[in-house]
């Protein structure tokens, strides 16, 4: 077990890789508010472009229903040569009342609509003025806004380079797809493999199948192992890490939930098959019925954990939520073991050292213990 690795994993000062990957998505986020204060100035004038289109539209229309109703042309044409030759002829008052006054009210309703053709004119044309300004704006306003979306992008791009440094630096330092916690031997296998006979004739004495309980818990801890494995690849492929609430720190700390998990689990798992070797029955019986309990013998939870990061087709975020919110009751419980296994430390490592184990079960008691604090101290502090 990595000491250094459980002790990173605890510690609240951030090192200089973490902290410019903050620094990074300070910038990025940043940069995506100007980005969208960019586009909605775009987006205002173009609404101001679009109402002003309407203005002229129904300036328009107004003018067409006043100029229908215009009846200046024909007043002057047809009543006007025929009310002057009456009053000429007959020089009747009457006859003046009675075409005179219609054609006048008529001029005077042509002269109003004249007017108010031209105010629409006027309105259409400074109407059309706005526009191009708009226009112009909209134009200076989308070179802001591409140029700003450029910057966005690069800064994406190195962020997306710093976050998987970061993840690669901290998890997987070699690179090679496996988290750096998980690359001792299997150990919980060796010592099956080991002690093989023991636990048949432990198995003839008490009447029951261990050897094919501890074959399934040695499978869930294979699936867990596969599944954290898988976890770490589909974050340095995840495209969700760059939000406020979603990043490198919820990513980071959900993916050392479940290696805490899965250490809780092989330090009850050892300390198991350590009772059995040693004779412990009391210690065997409590871990054997707490495991039946939380249905540990059972991997269907981890097959199915497994498979949804294999053929993942939603928010990757989600899943690990899920994941960290089923293992949590199951570790909870593990976690009161470990107790009870700290007083049998030394023949556990005893029984480590004879399959040339380099795991040091100590350090991953501390290690357990170290962050279970960590975690407490932090939800205190939240």
């Amino acid at each position: 077990m990595n000491e250094e690795f459980n002790m990173f994993v605890i510690t609240r000062t951030k090192n200089n890789l973490e902290m410019e990957v903050d620094k990074k998505l300070k910038e990025l986020l940043t940069a995506r508010e100007e980005v969208t204060k960019a586009y909605m100035k775009y987006t205002n004038w173009g609404n101001i472009s679009r109402e002003s289109e309407w203005d002229i539209e129904r300036d328009g229309r107004a003018i067409e229903e006043l100029k229908s109703k215009d009846s200046l042309t024909w007043a002057i044409f047809w009543f006007g040569p025929l009310a002057l030759t009456w009053i000429i002829f007959t020089k009747s008052m009457v006859i003046i009342g009675i075409i005179g006054i219609p054609f006048f009210m008529q001029l005077i309703k042509a002269l109003k609509n004249s007017s108010a053709i031209s105010k629409h004119e006027e309105s259409t044309r400074q109407t059309r003025i706005a526009i191009k300004n708009s226009e112009k704006e909209m134009e200076k306003a989308l070179l802001i806004h591409k140029d700003l979306t450029a910057a966005q992008n690069s800064l994406e791009e190195d962020y997306a380079k710093k976050l998987r440094s970061f993840f690669l630096d901290t998890f997987d330092k070699n690179e090679n797809q496996v988290v750096d916690e998980l690359e001792t031997p299997d150990v919980f296998l060796l010592l099956l493999e080991k002690h093989q006979e023991k636990m048949i004739a432990f198995e003839k004495s008490e009447g029951k199948n261990y050897v094919q309980l501890f074959i399934q818990v040695h499978e869930r801890l294979s699936l867990k192992r596969q599944a954290l494995n898988r976890t770490l690849i589909e974050i340095l492929k995840s495209k969700d890490l760059m939000d406020e609430e979603v990043n490198h720190k919820s990513f980071a700390g959900l993916l050392r939930n479940e290696i805490h998990a899965y250490n809780v689990l092989l330090a009850s798992s050892i300390s198991m098959i350590s009772a059995l070797i040693s004779d412990n029955r009391i210690l065997f019986y409590k871990i054997y019925q707490t495991f039946d309990k939380l249905n540990v013998f059972n991997s269907n939870f981890e097959n199915e954990s497994l498979q949804e990061l294999r053929s993942i087709n939603q928010n990757l975020h989600k899943v690990l939520n899920r994941i960290d919110e089923l293992n949590y009751s199951i570790t909870s419980e593990l976690q009161v073991l470990t107790e009870a296994t700290e007083r049998s430390t030394e023949s556990i490592q005893t029984h480590l050292e004879q399959v040339n184990s380099t795991l040091s079960f100590n350090t991953l008691l501390a290690g357990i213990n170290t962050y279970q604090l960590y975690k407490l101290n932090r939800k205190k502090i939240v």
